[in-house]
């Protein structure tokens, strides 16, 4: 849910790096986002030349897992949204069940992956890479927010 609001946050925030507040998220965007993203989080890791080599490919295949794993809790909660409220207790317990399997997923899929990273990384390093991400997250928020009280103060102007 995080990294769907975080993709939808980006949207706007490419209005804040020099785009028309109305682009597209165009594929150049997000490269240049992804690219902002892996310059920063190197810097923060301070991530050698090799370690980088090692380090970003088991990144993207972490992420790309991660994304895979969002899209199926979508339709899970689609599912249920979907629903017309008269789920029988029986459907309630396996959507429930459905829904915890799922979040099980998650976890294993993080547990395998710091593994994996805790091979091409330290443990320091990879802990700075958790809170790396974590600031940039904030940071592409912070621009959002900053972008959004912009038009709420441009809004006002206009009235």
């Amino acid at each position: 849910m995080r990294n769907l609001f975080l993709f939808l946050a980006i949207i706007p925030v490419l209005g804040a790096f020099g785009q028309k507040p109305d682009s597209e998220l165009r594929p150049e965007n997000r490269d240049e986002i992804e690219s902002m993203k892996v310059a920063y989080i190197t810097q923060k890791v301070n991530l050698t030349t090799e370690e980088a080599q090692k380090f970003w490919p088991v990144y993207n295949e972490w992420s790309a897992e991660k994304e895979a794993h969002r899209k199926a809790g979508r339709k899970f909660r689609k599912q249920f949204k979907d629903g017309d409220g008269s789920f029988t207790a029986a459907e309630l317990d396996n959507l429930m069940a459905n829904h915890f399997a799922h979040e099980r997923e998650a976890v294993a899929i993080e547990e395998r992956y710091y593994n994996a990273f805790k091979k091409v990384i330290s443990t320091e390093k990879l802990a700075a890479f958790y809170e790396a991400e974590r600031e940039f997250k904030r940071f592409l928020l912070g621009k959002l927010r900053d972008r959004k009280n912009g038009e709420q103060e441009g809004n006002r102007n206009r009235r």
